[in-house]
């Protein structure tokens, strides 16, 4: 059935392929989040490829784009593959770096798709049509092998398509998880394997037979899956085998902030690993990282709280406010640093902190400016693609200031004739610019351009 919601979608999603825009799930992710969110948001599960499929587009032929580049979250700069930047240029681990930052990648889309297709072994279910692994694009393969009747129990999945399986559990935590992302109720899937329907009885006869006669490393996937379909849980499957858990629910899942705080001063006083991926690597360590990163935002945020100064610090400017990144140019300005472009991404997190520098004052020199420094020679002019909005701001910091309005006055200044220049070329005369600022000035005070342009005095006969 095809709902108002989903014709607003089949239209939109048919516009960007009139107009040859890419259509893989990681492409629309990137430059359409919005489009893809509504997607997914569908019940019952809709998913991309039946949207496609809808909109009467044949996904073989749909427009790909792949990124040979990811952008590193610390410092901005753009690679192919970050493992080997993060470790010179970060001193930061991969497992560090996707823990911080959740989400993030540290391979671009090309080698990902190559990679997969590398370690490819044998022909899956269907045909693979995204080259690169997504959480949506994981729910699309389920709910299309759902809808050709294939069994969706974990055990079946490994054996027939083994990279689905591992990417199901990777992106939700669990096969359950996913298969609840695409409606269905894992209590309703048949989790024995297909050539073993053990019973209830069976799976306590087994277990009794294993503690006797431990199998070692011997996988037993359907015993696993019968224990959890008939008793909820393999340690309650023990339980009703008489049978007294080794191991038992994590004591980090639903701790609070004052336990995980305690827990990190207690490994700081006694020696242990704070590292985040040494710590995960430990007996429930990961759902001791897993809950302090839920808590805090971070492993190394959970740290600072404590108190413990982060083994693998991460640069602060990437997320930094405006007032933030001023009070660092001021500082290093007091301590006689250079604020040269070259010199400061030298320095650490300095790329950075320039980085976010860019994105909130469009230039170095613009913030530079902004926290009322003079500009380093050889910097690029501020004002060169400045917009309106920016030259107003500069004009009412310059009233502010009592620094002079006169246009004559600013081109002699450093920047000032580009400033000049830029204003005449949007609002089309500097008088113009300053009335968009709301400053009106006195005949006396108008420039030399103003004066040629008003109309002259009367001639005495």
């Amino acid at each position: 059935m095809v709902t108002a919601i989903k014709r607003e979608i089949i239209r939109e999603i048919r516009k960007l392929h009139s107009g040859r825009e890419p259509l893989n799930i990681s492409a629309v992710k990137r430059n359409h989040p919005k489009l893809i969110e509504r997607v997914y948001a569908v019940r019952p599960f809709w998913g991309w490829k039946r949207a496609l499929e809808d909109a009467g587009l044949d996904y073989s032929k749909i427009d790909i784009e792949l990124l040979d580049y990811i952008d590193c979250k610390i410092c901005g700069r753009d690679f192919g593959a970050l493992d080997v930047h993060l470790r010179r240029k970060h001193d930061v681990i991969a497992e560090d770096y996707r823990s911080e930052y959740a989400g993030a990648e540290t391979t671009c889309e090309r080698l990902r798709a190559a990679i997969a297709e590398h370690r490819l072994r044998k022909r899956p279910l269907l045909p693979r049509w995204e080259k690169v692994w997504t959480p949506e694009y994981v729910l699309d393969r389920m709910a299309e092998l759902h809808r050709r009747n294939f069994p969706m129990n974990l055990y079946s999945m490994s054996e027939r398509d083994q990279a689905l399986s591992i990417k199901a559990r990777e992106f939700f935590g669990s096969w359950d998880r996913a298969l609840r992302g695409i409606g269905l109720d894992p209590e309703k899937i048949r989790l024995a394997r297909p050539t073993e329907n053990l019973t209830r009885e069976d799976v306590i006869a087994r277990l009794k037979q294993r503690r006797e006669n431990p199998p070692g490393e011997k996988d037993d996937s359907a015993l696993a899956n019968a224990a959890r379909k008939y008793f909820g849980s393999w340690n309650a499957a023990l339980r009703a085998a008489r049978i007294e858990p080794t191991a038992g629910p994590s004591q980090w899942a639903r701790a609070s902030k004052a336990k995980i705080l305690a827990e990190l001063r207690r490994r700081k006083r006694t020696g242990e690993p704070l590292r985040s991926v040494r710590a995960a690597s430990e007996k429930r360590g990961k759902a001791l990282r897993d809950r302090a990163g839920k808590l805090f935002g971070s492993w190394n945020a959970a740290l600072v709280a404590a108190g413990i100064k982060p083994v693998h610090q991460y640069s602060p400017w990437p997320r930094a406010s405006k007032a933030a990144v001023l009070a660092e140019i001021r500082r290093r300005k007091r301590a006689g640093e250079s604020m040269a472009t070259r010199k400061v991404e030298r320095t650490k997190w300095g790329t950075s902190l320039i980085n976010r520098a860019k994105i909130l004052f469009g230039s170095w020199a613009s913030a530079l400016l902004a926290a009322g420094l003079n500009l380093p020679e050889g910097l690029m002019s501020p004002w060169k693609k400045a917009d309106k909005s920016a030259l107003i701001k500069e004009i009412r910091r310059r009233k502010r200031a009592g620094e002079t309005l006169r246009i004559g006055e600013i081109e002699r200044e450093p920047w000032g004739s580009p400033f000049a220049r830029r204003a005449r070329s949007l609002f089309g005369s500097w008088h113009s610019a300053l009335l968009a600022a709301g400053i009106h000035l006195t005949a006396g005070r108008l420039n030399r351009t103003r004066r040629a342009i008003s109309k002259p005095p009367a001639i005495s006969t």
